[in-house]
């Protein structure tokens, strides 16, 4: 379990081992191997996971938007349009990311205290992801707000997707700036 109470991923792909990975990571020189294909794999998840958690917050803009048509508030229907637009971009920014391949003599090694950060960044980017979800799901009243509010919650959804995306680079970057370690 997690901080926050949620399954941990690596654990899951780990008690998901199948006979031939177990075997596998017995094997020495392949172990390593094996192990990094497991991140890989959690990784997936994880992207999986938060994909999913955005597209419940895209859902509920969208829901919001239908709700602005029915009660004849078109004046936000630009704003709310740009948050669809930044919500689905930033959707596909993490579904889409490219997934690594460990290889068994990898030019990239990734030590323990690496990991360890890159999982403190990804902490982070879970937590924003979880904000941006729970700033969307507010907009469920949004027929019964002025302008104002309105727009003003479309400033804390449009915030939220940015702080998720400045979250995903910072990990990206530390990524990609790995060398042998």
């Amino acid at each position: 379990m997690t901080d926050s109470g949620g399954e941990d991923i690596r654990s899951t792909v780990e008690d998901s081992r199948s006979l031939l990975k177990k075997i596998e990571l017995a094997v020495p020189g392949f172990a390593g191997y094996r192990e990094k294909e497991d991140i890989r794999t959690a990784d997936e998840l994880l992207r999986t996971q938060m994909g999913k958690i955005v597209e419940n917050a895209l859902n509920n803009v969208i829901t919001a938007r239908q709700s602005l048509v029915n009660c004849f508030k078109l004046g936000p229907l630009n704003q709310i349009g740009t948050v669809v637009g930044n919500i689905e971009t930033l959707r596909n920014l993490i579904i889409d990311a490219q997934q690594g391949y460990s290889g068994i003599a990898p030019d990239i090694r990734i030590g323990d205290s690496t990991l360890d950060k890159l999982y403190e960044y990804d902490y982070g980017f879970v937590s924003s992801v979880k904000n941006l979800e729970r700033e969307s799901s507010q907009m469920s009243g949004i027929c019964d707000m002025n302008d104002k509010e309105i727009t003003d919650m479309f400033s804390n959804i449009n915030a939220a997707v940015n702080d998720v995306k400045n979250k995903w680079q910072l990990r990206m970057e530390t990524v990609e700036n790995i060398r042998v370690s």
